[in-house]
This record gives structure tokens, sequence and C-alpha cells, in this order.
């Protein structure tokens, strides 16, 4: 609440000196310019007929894809925008509202922001994990905590183009405040048709600083067809000739081109749906109550297989006490995507492992209780795999170790270059992985330096992108292990391992 007065008091100001300060542009998201430098913002076009989403049926699908959008708090850039839920724990709004992975930095998104909600019924999630953006198309990508789309919903984006004088809405989170200064940004609910379609859409829907990032609906699929993202010919009181908005069509194809690993429009939550096929040994286990138990920890198998595009394979596994728990496939991801899903007693999704790597792990802490592994393919992918489920105390991770628990890229151990650890981080056992993850803003070389003793042991060392891919490697059968290179702004992760099940303490430099 503190950055949104901030803002507003800094548009008064803009507002009282538009005739010094000609291009002083009142706005609370982040500001872009056209060719000529003249500042754009979203913009009110004509008379405002923008409405608060609550006047519209409750069941209606203009209140249900409102249920998806949020109201973006970003301290990094003193900012405010609006974004919406495309998978249930991914978040998509506008580059220059994150532009950066630094900007990503504490992010929230407050779902049921509308008008006459009492702000204790408001939902807010943190969505701080940069996946990445891009400048041109002018979308970004962060991931949430949980999955907010299991409660909200999650946008379908549509593959229609647009064409001229389609009848549309923006669904955005903002308020007049040039006219009323202390207005809240409830959800509103903005019509309108599209005006002119080029590279972006044209249209005459109502917005304004804060409503960058909205999603762009067809009123006749009611699909996202844009990504919402700036005006032109705003004057000093937000008023403006037209806003504009990226093809959706344009940046799905982007992110599957660079962002594999993002799954759009999944749903989550869902009970696997039963395989017909009769495949490996632990068949048929294709839904929870054909489940494969695993009586005993470890529980290790070889030569399974997802043998179709709806097999889905599950395995139960009882806890009578509280136990860190390691779950892992391993498959040759050149011959199809498997990924996994942890779900809890019901079926509800806890987690996911959906990386673009060889191996698939879940690590975490489990109360007493039943859970569910979930292995599938990705968008009916097809591969054989082995499986392991095992106590991460009965595997032999070491208390010791001051950096873990740190044995998978999610809870990769976040440091500031430059960094050294201590001493004692160790291997401790033959499927222990060590991950330690850090963030540069910009284009920047990086050392990367792993010492042990190979009398001992012999460990190696690797450097992943924010993608799940290794992009570097070092395998040698020295004591040290050497990566230098020049990487774009982002965040990497490190992972330390060992050669053929090698174990032992190591001293791992990043710089």
């Amino acid at each position: 609440m503190e950055t949104h007065l901030l803002n507003k008091n800094a548009l008064l100001a803009c507002v009282l000196a538009s005739f010094a300060l000609p291009g002083c542009n009142a706005q609370t998201d982040s500001s872009q310019q056209d060719s000529t430098g003249q500042a754009e913002g979203t913009v009110i076009v004509g008379s405002l007929d923008w409405r608060e989403i609550t006047t519209l049926p409750t069941n209606g699908p203009e209140r249900v894809n409102g249920r998806a959008v949020g109201h973006m708090t970003i301290p990094e850039e003193n900012g405010l925008c609006t974004g919406f839920l495309v998978a249930t724990n991914i978040v998509m709004t506008n580059h220059h509202c994150v532009p950066t992975s630094a900007s990503a930095r504490d992010v929230t998104v407050t779902f049921n922001r509308t008008q006459g909600t009492d702000s204790s019924t408001w939902t807010q999630v943190r969505c701080d994990e940069f996946i990445g953006n891009n400048r041109t198309l002018d979308y970004a990508l962060l991931r949430c905590q949980g999955s907010p789309g299991d409660t909200f919903g999650v946008v379908q984006l549509s593959d229609e183009a647009p064409i001229q004088n389609q009848d549309i809405y923006v669904v955005h989170q903002n308020c007049d405040y040039y006219t009323t200064a202390d207005c809240e940004p409830n959800q509103k609910y903005s019509p309108g048709r599209v005006t002119r379609v080029d590279t972006e859409i044209g249209h005459n829907a109502d917005t304004l600083g804060g409503s960058s990032g909205s999603p762009l609906f067809s009123r006749a699929s009611h699909q996202v067809i844009g990504l919402h993202h700036v005006g032109l010919g705003g004057n000093a009181l937000g008023r403006g000739v037209e806003n504009t908005a990226i093809p959706i069509a344009a940046v799905v194809s982007h992110i599957e081109r660079n962002f594999p690993e993002v799954r759009l429009g999944t749903t989550g939550g869902e009970t696997p749906t039963p395989g017909a096929d009769e495949g490996d040994t632990l068949e048929p286990n294709d839904t929870l109550s054909q489940a494969t138990r695993a009586t005993t920890l470890p529980f290790e198998f070889s030569a399974l297989e997802i043998s179709s595009a709806s097999d889905n394979d599950v395995i139960e596994l009882n806890l009578d006490r509280s136990m860190s728990v390691r779950f892992r496939i391993r498959f040759s991801h050149a011959s199809g995507d498997l990924d996994i899903q942890l779900l809890d007693a019901v079926g509800d999704r806890i987690t996911q492992s959906e990386t673009t790597t060889n191996e698939e792990l879940i690590e975490r802490t489990l109360p007493a209780g039943r859970y569910y592994l979930h292995v599938y393919g990705y968008s009916g992918a097809m591969n054989e795999y082995s499986l392991s489920i095992s106590s991460l105390t009965s595997s032999g991770t070491s208390s010791s170790d001051p950096y873990e628990p740190n044995n998978s890229l999610s809870t990769a151990r976040s440091v500031v270059l430059p960094f050294t650890t201590s001493s004692n981080a160790t291997i401790a056992s033959p499927t222990d992985r060590d991950y330690f993850s850090f963030t540069t803003q910009v284009r920047k070389s990086i050392s990367l330096s792993l010492n042990f003793n190979p009398s001992q042991q012999d460990l190696d060392l690797m450097l992943i992108d924010g993608r799940g891919n290794v992009i570097a490697k070092s395998e040698s059968a020295d004591r040290n292990e050497r990566i230098t290179m020049t990487v774009p702004a982002g965040t990497y992760r490190v992972q330390v391992l060992g050669y053929n099940g090698a174990v032992g303490n190591y001293s791992l430099s990043i710089r």
C-alpha cells in the first residue's frame, strides 16, 4: 500500500509540473519511449467507461477470467503493474515491469482485490523467481510460490489472429487516480474493440499506468489474444488516443522456443487420468487407486516406462513419521521428456520437477501421511526411466554440511558473489548432489573453482542456466575442476557431484 501512495504522490507532482516537464507522464508502472523520445503510458481513450468487475455476473466468463488476474507490487522498480496466471504457478506481465532478474526480487501478486472486499480476504502470493523476459515482445515470466492457479484458475491463450473492430476487453488492476488521488486499484473490466492490427494490436479499452501487463481478451472466445502494454498520446491527465497490445500468439511462440520448460495453460491438482497400457513391472498403476505402494525405502526400479501419451505411473508412499525424502527418475531426455509431481493424500499437487535435463528430482521434508509420486510425459512424450525413492537420512547426506539441504535445483543454496564455501561442504553419498545459485544483473565473466583431494574421490563441476540446461562442465581427473566463461544477466546454478559415486569434502569458489 505504501508503494502505491508514493507513486500517486509522484503522479500528482507530474500533473502540477507538466508544463515545466513535458516528458513527465502520469503512470505507476515503468515508462517507455517511442522513436521520437516522447514518453508513453497506458491511457484512457475518450470518456472513461471501465467498470468494477464486481458489477458483472459472478459466474460469468469475465469474472472467471478475472480471478486469474492480480495486482503486482514490484519493490525493486518502485512500481505497480498487473499480472495474470498462464500456468498454475507462473504469472505473465510486461518486460518493462520486470526488466531484469534483479527486478523480480520480492515481487508479490495480490488476487481477489476487488471492490467491496476487505484486505483480509485478499490473497498475496510471492512470485519472485525470475524465469525470463523479452524486450521486443515486452513480456516477462515469474514463477510463484505454491500453485495459486489451483485456486484462482489459469487463463487460456488463443492462437486466433485479431481482426479489425473485434470486440475485446481488458481485465486489470487500477483506478482513476487523476480524478481521485486516494482511490484503490481494484480490479476493472474495460470493454473496447480492436482499432488496428499490424505487428501490435491497437485497441480503445481504457487503462492507466498500473495496467501494464494486463490480458486482452476476445469477447467471443474469452481467451487471451493480446498482452496489453502501452498507450499513445497520453496527456498530463492520463487521457490519450489509443492503447496497444502484443499479439499473444507471438509471445507464446517465443516462449515455446526459448523456455520449453514452461507449460502454458496447465492446471494443477488433477488426479492422473487412467491409462490403458500394460507396460512395466509396476503396472497397472495409472491412477491413485491403482498406485504401486513403496513398502520400504529405498524403493528402486529400473526399466520402467511411460508407454503412451495417456500413460501415467503413480507410486504411493506412506510415512509414519516426518522424514526428508528424495524422489528421482532418470532417463534420456533426447528420447522423450518426462516430468514428476508430488501429490498429497487427496491427489492435490504439492510440488513438481519439470526440467529439460536427464533427470527429475524432488527433495522434501514431509510430515507423517500418505503421498503419491506421479510420473508422466511432457506434452504426450514417452520414454523408459529408472526410479528411486529414498530417505535422505538413510542415504547418508551429511548433517554437518552447512549448505544442506541443497540437493536439487529448487533447493539450491542462494549465494552472493564472490563466494567460497567452508571446508566441510560435502558430497556425502553416491546419490548426493549439491547445488548453489547466484544471480548476475549484467553480462559478466564467471570463474568457478572446485578443489578436493583426488586420492580420496573425484568430484565434478557443472554450470546450469535458468532453464535447467547444463551450459558448461568440468570433469577432469585432476584435483581441481575449473569453469571460466562469460554469461548474460540471469540466474545460474552450480552443481557439484561425485564421479561414478565418489564422495568427500570439497571447497567451491564462485567469482
